[in-house]
């Protein structure tokens, strides 16, 4: 009787079950797009995105990097082709040998002239060697060079003349190594214009993938293309000069500013700012910002309302970018001085709101280098209370300052006490403070060399700002109050107080001679 019972309670609990299975199976046709819905929710695609991004940008600049690292192999072998003869003498040769033996790293062999420019060769070096009858190093290295670019045409070559002009040069050059005696006028001639055939397929195949980049930002495919492309022109701005000139030659910076006007994603067009500001590293690419009304359209943008920080900031760090003192040949920029009031006016207003040291950093730069190339720009600075308030800013950070906001600062003080009417202004914002707190700061072993040479320069420049504030006699009352004028005795006395520098010596002595 028991086991009947048992048998039939399996027997109704297996149907149970099984009803409870089926019943799951019929319902799980309805429910499963919620469930992979929430997984789906449950994974960041904003990370997703941006691995996309950085994956694609490699994949576009790939090219360029290929074409680079097979330049450098060419540029290395004119390099030992032109170097200087005295770099194959049996002297040289048995010290790079003893160095290698000892273990020395490769940067600490005796090398030889630096790379140079394959349109720049220093064609007189082989001169040298061929009069120095040193032959038997000039024939290889011509064989050498001649395979590489060869092998190079195989790959990167667009145009049939190109091609065509460069093996015939090729050809001479080969013809010519293996005769003797070498004609001298004939070898240095054949060089030298390979070097230019050279660069100019080189610049061809570089500004072809460029223009495929610029192609993308004027008609972009999909989002995720025009940040790849963004990307990767980033990436070109700061590989060098040379690229930022090829971008503006391909019309590049029309097409960021294009894209800044246009888009209506912010981060577009942060990474749009971000891009411009490193491809103008050159007066080429600040010239077609002009044409292009860039410094109307950065006024603007600065000065409007509701946009986020991050634009700003970078916004500042164009601005900063095109008006940089170390630019050449770049001592004016077209529509700057019809804006400067509107720059000024935001550029403090970013400043003085900002919580991030970095956009702290832009804002300041921006607005030291306008004092640098529109002398005019302090009336500006003197309506808007911008030193004062730059100040504060410095104050505000305290020992969390770094040297390079200290550096901005001591600048935008210097070029303001250069103009008599702004000194009064600047001794009521407690400056001479501030300066003689700048000639406080020593170098440590511990900072990078650029934290090193900020320095030097943060104590330069407030020097500078003293010897001009203090031909007022009120102000330079106030420095010997403050035991200024024995810092700069100190800064004259003591060499590593001023980390050997000549500039800091120089400016503390006019300094020390105004206060007299």
């Amino acid at each position: 009787m028991d086991g009947l019972h048992k048998r039939l309670n399996f027997s109704r609990s297996t149907k149970e079950s099984s009803s409870c299975v089926q019943q799951w199976l019929t319902e799980l046709r309805g429910i499963y797009e919620p469930e992979c819905m929430t997984t789906l929710q449950s994974k960041s695609l904003a990370m997703d995105l941006n691995q996309q991004v950085a994956a694609m940008a490699a994949a576009t600049t790939g090219a360029v990097q290929v074409v680079q690292e097979r330049t450098r192999l060419i540029s290395a072998e004119f390099t030992k082709l032109c170097r200087d003869p005295s770099q194959h003498s049996p002297e040289v040769i048995s010290e790079n040998h003893e160095k290698l033996k000892s273990g020395w790293p490769d940067q600490e062999l005796n090398p030889g002239p630096p790379e140079c420019e394959s349109s720049e060769l220093p064609v007189h070096h082989l001169a040298q060697q061929l009069d120095s009858g040193q032959m038997e190093h000039v024939g290889p290295l011509v064989q050498s060079l001649v395979g590489n670019i060869t092998e190079f045409l195989q790959h990167h070559a667009k145009s049939r003349d190109e091609e065509r002009l460069l093996l015939e040069t090729c050809d001479r050059l080969r013809l010519l190594a293996a005769q003797n005696p070498v004609s001298r006028e004939t070898m240095m001639s054949d060089v030298g214009l390979l070097g230019q055939q050279f660069t100019s397929l080189v610049d061809s195949a570089l500004k072809q993938q460029i223009s495929m980049l610029v192609a993308v930002l004027e008609e972009p495919a999909s989002e995720m293309a025009l940040r790849a492309a963004l990307a990767s022109l980033a990436d070109l701005g700061m590989d060098g000069a040379h690229l930022s000139r090829l971008v503006a030659q391909c019309e590049g910076v029309r097409a960021l500013l294009t894209v800044v006007l246009e888009s209506r994603s912010s981060s577009i067009r942060i990474a749009a700012l971000r891009s411009l500001a490193t491809v103008c590293c050159v007066s080429e690419s600040i010239r077609q910002l002009e044409q292009c009304g860039g410094v109307e359209i950065l006024a603007e943008f600065l000065s409007e309302d509701k946009k986020p920080e991050a634009e700003y900031s970078e916004a500042a760090a164009v601005l900063a970018q095109i008006t940089a003192p170390w630019v050449e040949d770049n001592q004016s920029v077209k529509g700057l001085s019809q804006h400067l009031s509107s720059l000024v006016k935001s550029l403090t207003r970013l400043m003085y709101n900002t919580e991030s040291c970095e956009t702290l950093l832009l804002s300041a730069a921006a607005l030291a280098n306008l004092t640098f190339m529109e002398p005019q720009v302090v009336w500006p600075l003197l309506d808007c209370g911008t030193a004062g308030k730059l100040l504060c800013a410095v104050r505000a950070r305290g020992p969390n300052a770094s040297v390079f906001l200290q550096e901005q600062a001591a600048t935008l003080l210097a070029n303001m006490a250069a103009v008599p009417e702004s000194r009064s202004h600047l001794a009521e914002h407690r400056a001479v403070v501030a300066l003689l707190c700048f000639l406080q700061i020593r170098h440590s072993p511990l900072q990078r060399a650029p934290e090193i040479t900020a320095a030097e320069r943060v104590q330069q420049k407030s020097a500078i700002a003293l010897s001009r504030l203090c031909s007022d006699a009120e102000v330079a009352q106030q420095v010997v109050e403050l035991q200024g004028v024995e810092r700069l005795v100190r800064l004259c006395k003591e060499e590593r107080e001023r980390n050997h520098s000549d500039g800091v010596l120089v400016a503390c002595l006019v300094s020390s001679t105004v206060l007299d």
